[in-house]
C-alpha cells in the first residue's frame, strides 16, 4: 500500500534525498558501461536497472506532498497503521524508524509526562508510618521539602533484565527507578536463579535464560518504592538506620516523618526474553494497580514482533492482556467484565519479520486513554525524525502483509491471501535445527531441559518463543562454539561443495543463542546441523575446546547471587561533571561510573551512569570483555583512543569514573 503511494509522478525531483531516486548512481553506471564505480552502487550490488536493489532507491523518499506525514498521518501512512493493529489485535499500531530503543522512549517519557500533568492528589499514594500502601489521601501538611521534591519527579519500574534503552528513557524523563528483580531462571543447578547477566554459574551460562518479570515481582517493587518513598531513605541502609534511631529514642516508631508515596508512572517489563522466555502479559498488567488506580505497563517486546501474527505464538502484549480481561462472560445478567489494563508494547519488526532495519512498531492497547495516546504521539513527534525514509514506512507494511499471509501490492485490503502459510517455512527450520542438536552427542537444547523439568514439576509452565533457541555443546564454551561455527573447517560439505557455516544471534560463556525469522528456510537449519556436527567431531578430537570464552567445566568469575542481586541506582540527578579514566579491576568500591556498562549484546546494563562499581558487576563486564565482547562504557588503546596505550595498558579494560 505504502509502495503504491511512493510512486510520484514528477519527473525531476527536486527534493531530498540527495541521490534522487538513484538517478545519479545509475547515470555513472550508463556512462561506465555498467561497471559498478559509485560506492552505493557497490554496497547494493545494482546499477539502477529495475530488477537491481538500487532500484528501491527510487522509493527512498521522505514527507512529500501525497506520501503522508509520520508525525500526523493522514492518508496512506494512517491507513497503513489502522491494518497493522488490525492484524496484531491492538486499539492503535504507530510505525517507528528508530528501532525499539525510539519506541522504548517514547512510551516512557509519555506515561512520565501524563503522570506530570495529573493533580498531586492523583499523583501519590499516602501512607501511613509504616502501613505502605493505605490512607485517604487527606493529609498532605506533614510533607517536608524533600518530598515535595520527590512528587515532582516521577517514578517507573523497570524490569532488571531490560535493555539499555529503559534506563536511558528513564533519564530522559528525569525519572527515579525501581527495579523488578525477575524470576525463573534456567534448569536447576545450583545457579539457574542467578540474576540475568551477573557472573553467577549456570550450564547455560551467566545470564538465567529462563528469568522474565512476574506479578509477585512486580507486587514486591511496588511495595519497595513506597517503603522508600515513605522513609525518605535512599535505600536499605538508610531505612535500618532509621529504625535503629527510632529504638534507641524508645518511641518503637518505624519512621520519623510522614511522606506521600509516589503512585508510579509506569512498569516496564520485557518479554520476550532474549533466550525466548515469555511473562504472563495478563497478571503483568493485573499486579500494574495501587490503591485501586491502574499504572500502565509497557512491554519491551522486541524480539517478539512476529507474536499475534500466528496461532502457533504467543499473542501480542497489549492484546493479550486485554482479551484475557473479557474471558469468562456468560449470557444474562453477569457483572460487566473489568475494563481492559493500560498496556504499551514494542516490538522490532526488523528483527523477526520481513523489515528493514530500524523499523518497528508501537502497539497500545484497547485500555490506552485518549490522554496517553497524544501523549505517545507528541513523544514520538519529539524523539523521531522528521524525515523518515519511506523504505523503512514501506518495509512495515510489507513485513505486516507478509506476515498475515498477504501477498502481491495490494490496496486497503492488503494484498490477496497467499497459498501457503507465512510460518511454516520458519516453524520447520526451528524444527529441523532443534532435530539436529538432538542428533549431536553432547548437544543439548535448553527448551528440552526446561519442558523436561516442567513436566516433573520443577518450574511452572510458561511460554517460549518458538523462533528462538539456545544451544550448548559439552566441552565447548559458548563463545567458542559461535566462533567456531562461522569458522569453516573440515567437516560435512554442503551444497556449495564447503563446510557449511552458521552465525549465531548471540553467545553466552556456555551456549549460543540462534534467532529464526520470517526468513529462515529449512535450508538454513541444515547448514546449522552440519556445522554442529562439524565442531562437535573437532572438539571430541581434541581440536576444539573451551577457550574463547569459557569451557562447560566452567570459567565464568565466582560471584555470590546476593551481591549480583543488588540492584544499581537509578541515575544522579545531578552528578558531578569531572571524570577520570582507571583500569576495570581497580574500580572496585573507590568510584561512582560516570557511563552505564553493558555488554553487547544483549545490552543489558550491569551499572547505570552514577551506580557504584560491584564485585559483580565487575567481573560480569570483565569476563564480558576477555570473552571478546563489546562492553559499552568500557575502553582500552584500540577501541576506545590512546589513553590505554600510554598507560602501558593495550587490551586491558578501563572504565570512565567520577572524581571524588
Amino acid at each position: 500500500m505504502l509502495l503504491r503511494g511512493s510512486r510520484t509522478p514528477a519527473e525531476a525531483p527536486f527534493h531530498v534525498p540527495g541521490h534522487k531516486r538513484g538517478a545519479g548512481i545509475a547515470k555513472i553506471g550508463e556512462q561506465r558501461r555498467g561497471r559498478l564505480r559509485h560506492p552505493l552502487a557497490r554496497l547494493l550490488g545494482g546499477d539502477g536497472g529495475r530488477e537491481n536493489p538500487v532500484f528501491a532507491l527510487r522509493h527512498d523518499l521522505t514527507e512529500l506532498p501525497g506520501l503522508d506525514l509520520l508525525s500526523q498521518p493522514e492518508g496512506p501512512i494512517l491507513e497503513a497503521q489502522r491494518l497493522a493493529a488490525e492484524a496484531w489485535g491492538v486499539s492503535q499500531t504507530r510505525f517507528l524508524v528508530n528501532g525499539s530503543t525510539g519506541g522504548v522512549a517514547a512510551a516512557v517519557l509519555a506515561c512520565c509526562r501524563l503522570w506530570a500533568r495529573r493533580p498531586r492528589r492523583e499523583r501519590q499514594v499516602d501512607s501511613t508510618a509504616g502501613g505502605g500502601g493505605g490512607g485517604s489521601g487527606e493529609e498532605e501538611g506533614s510533607e517536608d521539602d524533600d518530598g515535595e521534591l520527590r512528587l515532582a519527579r516521577p517514578l517507573v519500574l523497570i524490569s532488571r533484565g531490560a535493555h539499555r534503552s529503559a534506563a536511558a528513557a528513564a533519564e530522559l524523563a528525569g525519572a527515579d527507578v525501581v527495579w523488578i528483580e525477575e524470576e525463573g531462571g534456567g534448569p536447576s543447578d545450583g545457579g539457574g536463579d542467578a540474576p540475568p547477566f551477573s557472573g553467577s554459574e549456570s550450564r547455560w551460562g551467566s545470564e538465567g535464560p529462563g528469568r522474565v518479570a512476574t506479578a509477585a515481582g512486580i507486587r514486591r517493587a511496588l511495595d519497595l518504592a513506597q517503603e522508600l518513598d515513605v522513609t525518605g531513605a535512599s535505600g536499605e541502609g538508610e531505612r535500618r538506620r532509621e529504625e535503629e534511631e527510632d529504638e534507641e529514642e524508645g518511641k518503637r516508631r518505624r519512621w520519623k516523618k510522614k511522606r506521600a508515596a509516589r503512585m508510579p508512572a509506569a512498569v516496564l517489563v520485557v518479554s520476550p526474553s532474549y533466550f525466548g522466555a515469555c511473562a504472563d502479559a495478563f497478571s503483568l498488567a493485573a499486579a500494574c494497580s495501587l490503591g485501586g488506580k491502574k499504572i500502565p505497563l509497557i512491554v519491551d517486546q522486541a524480539h517478539g514482533a512476529h507474536f499475534g501474527l500466528d496461532g502457533r505464538f504467543p499473542p501480542c502484549a497489549a492484546a493479550a492482556a486485554a482479551s484475557a480481561a473479557g474471558e469468562g462472560e456468560a449470557p444474562g445478567l453477569q457483572p460487566p467484565p473489568p475494563p481492559p489494563p493500560v498496556v504499551l508494547a514494542v516490538a522490532s519488526a526488523h528483527k523477526t519479520l520481513d523489515a528493514l532495519g530500524q523499523a518497528a512498531l508501537l502497539h497500545s492497547g484497547w485500555g490506552v486513554s485518549e490522554e496517553l495516546q497524544r501523549e505517545v504521539d507528541r513523544a514520538l513527534a519529539m524523539l523521531q525524525t522528521s524525515s523518515p525514509s519511506y523504505l523503512l514506512l514501506a518495509s512495515l507494511d510489507a513485513a505486516r502483509a507478509a506476515g498475515v499471509g498477504k501477498v502481491g501490492v495490494g490496496a486497503a485490503g492488503g494484498g490477496e491471501d497467499s497459498p501457503f502459510g507465512p510460518w511454516d517455512e520458519p516453524l520447520r527450520a526451528a524444527a529441523a535445527v532443534a532435530e539436529a542438536v538432538r542428533s549431536v552427542a553432547g548437544a543439548h537444547l535448553l527448551s528440552d531441559e526446561i519442558e523436561e523439568e516442567t513436566r516433573e514439576g520443577k518450574r511452572e509452565r510458561r511460554e517460549w518463543d518458538p523462533l528462538r533457541l539456545t544451544v550448548r555443546l559439552d566441552g565447548v564454551g559458548g563463545r567458542a562454539l559461535a566462533v567456531a561455527l562461522e569458522e569453516g573447517g573440515e567437516g560435512e560439505e554442503g551444497p556449495s561443495g564447503e563446510a557449511s557455516t552458521a552465525a549465531v544471534e548471540m553467545a553466552t560463556s556456555r551456549a549460543v543463542v540462534l534467532a529464526l525469522g520470517a526468513g529462515s528456510t529449512v535450508e538454513h537449519a541444515e547448514a546449522f546441523g552440519r556445522a554442529l556436527r562439524r565442531v562437535a567431531a573437532r572438539s571430541r578430537g581434541g581440536r576444539g575446546g573451551g577457550g574463547g570464552g569459557g569451557s562447560a567445566a566452567g570459567s565464568a568469575p565466582a560471584v555470590s547471587a546476593a551481591a549480583a542481586a543488588s540492584p544499581p541506582p537509578p541515575p544522579s540527578g545531578s552528578p558531578p561533571r569531572a571524570t577520570e579514566l582507571i583500569p576495570l579491576k581497580a574500580s572496585l568500591g573507590r568510584r561512582l561510573a560516570a557511563s552505564l556498562l553493558a555488554p553487547y549484546p544483549p545490552g543489558v546494563p550491569l551499572v547505570l551512569e552514577g551506580g557504584a562499581l560491584t564485585a559483580a558487576a565487575i567481573a560480569a563486564a570483565a569476563e564480558a570483555w576477555a570473552g571478546g565482547s563489546a562492553v559499552l562504557g568500557l575502553s582500552d588503546g584500540k577501541r576506545g583512543g590512546s589513553r590505554g596505550e600510554e598507560r602501558g595498558c593495550r587490551g586491558e579494560p578501563f572504565v570512565c569514573v567520577f572524581l571524588r
